[in-house]
């Protein structure tokens, strides 16, 4: 063998060892501007965005590329994955801009703007550097990832990061931001969602109107980090009808919202944690309902009225097991609040393990409210509420 050839012998290698490693779905790489999208904002590029998506998965997963522009939507861009695609392989779909800010579809009709769903359990989605953007008032969701329940995986099954949500005008909105259905490990990173800009915060108002900014069912695992959403009946909800097991909400802000975040599953299902976020809301900061093993620890609440004009909790929870409560700043107005409320009324939504409340503690925070007066109990199953070493803001400790 030639000495040259022998000196091209370890490039050959890496070469071959690249293409052998190379996820299958980046070798599909394509532009919506092949495929007609113009993203001058006066044209209506639905078409042709539809098929290059079809395209993508007709093939097996790819990247989708939106380069800069704005793009017109008027009717909602769906990507489902078939059965025979994924009988023994996972699928991967990537859709990226140049930017949140800078690459944006803009959804002028139509109910929702991005549908993605999966019959099986087998495909991996990633959102990022996209704005989405809502014509018209109640425009339908903005992002859906829909899976059946996804069993044990190693490795997430849904990626969406600095992307933003929001109206193109200050009354329109999405009904929802982001909805995700049956996935593991979800990661939701410097992701910012906005409903409707308004002042006013009665019953009636469109500052709640958008029902959810980001919102999970039946889930395993999954991140909120580095996250902001304003203007919504609830910000962050984890809701599980039927399963759903850990959360990790960390460095988030729910702002202008009737209810910052609810953790709700239908049994005692295990972990959660939310850390160093700063919530404000006008009802309830955070609501846990039937969690066990989960930590608030670290955050800043704070009341939407400024006058307490209406009836408020920091923390709510009801029938809950080993929940600590610790380290946080509660700030803001007194009247018509109470920092935590602990709920055990015996009750529950179907089998659960201990219909009660049990082992919480509520330890080391700061609050506006004298420590003795800044729980409250609702129900007669509670058991060992543990309250040390609160301070109030100014002073006093207990």
């Amino acid at each position: 063998m030639k000495r040259n050839e022998i000196r091209r012998l370890p490039y050959i290698a890496a070469a071959v060892l690249l293409a052998a490693t190379l996820p299958a779905w980046a070798m599909k790489d394509v532009n919506v501007a092949q495929y007609g999208a113009r993203g001058n904002e006066h044209r209506d590029d639905t078409a042709a965005i539809q098929k290059a998506l079809d395209e993508v998965m007709a093939a097996g997963g790819g990247r989708v590329f939106f380069p800069q522009g704005d793009y017109i939507i008027t009717a909602p861009l769906k990507v489902k994955a078939p059965n025979s695609v994924t009988k023994s392989t996972e699928i991967r779909l990537a859709l990226e801009g140049h930017g949140a800010g800078l690459s944006r579809l803009m959804l002028k009709d139509g109910d929702g703007l991005i549908h993605i769903q999966t019959p099986r359990n087998g495909m991996n989605v990633t959102v990022r550097d996209l704005s989405l953007m809502a014509g018209n008032p109640d425009a339908g969701t903005a992002l859906s990832i829909v899976n059946p329940a996804l069993g044990v995986r190693v490795e997430r099954s849904a990626l969406i990061e600095r992307v933003t949500i929001e109206g193109i005008y200050r009354d329109s909105y999405f009904t929802k931001g982001i909805v995700l259905d049956g996935q593991w490990r979800a990661l939701v990173r410097n992701v910012t969602v906005k409903g409707a800009q308004t002042e006013s915060m009665d019953d009636e108002s469109a500052m709640f109107a958008m029902k959810t900014g980001i919102e999970q069912n039946g889930f395993y695992g999954g991140r909120y980090v580095d996250c902001f959403v304003s203007h919504a009946d609830t910000a962050y909800s984890w809701v599980a009808e039927q399963n759903g097991e850990g959360f990790v909400i960390i460095g988030s802000v729910a702002d202008c919202c009737r209810v910052g975040a609810i953790i709700s599953t239908p049994e005692q299902e295990p972990g959660g944690a939310l850390y160093n976020s700063r919530i404000r809301a006008r009802d309830s900061g955070l609501i846990i309902d039937h969690k066990r093993l989960l930590a608030v620890v670290g955050n800043t609440f704070e009341p939407l009225s400024e006058h307490g004009g209406y009836p408020y909790a920091d923390v709510r929870m009801s029938n809950c097991w080993a929940i600590q409560i610790n380290g946080n700043r509660f700030i803001g107005p007194a009247k018509n609040r109470a920092h935590v409320v602990v709920e055990g009324r015996g009750e529950s939504k179907r089998y659960v393990i201990m219909p009660f409340s049990r082992y919480i503690q509520i330890n080391d925070n700061e609050f506006v409210l004298p420590p003795e007066k800044a729980v409250a109990y609702e129900g007669e199953e509670i058991f060992a509420v543990y309250t040390d070493n609160n301070r109030v803001q100014g002073g006093g400790k207990k």
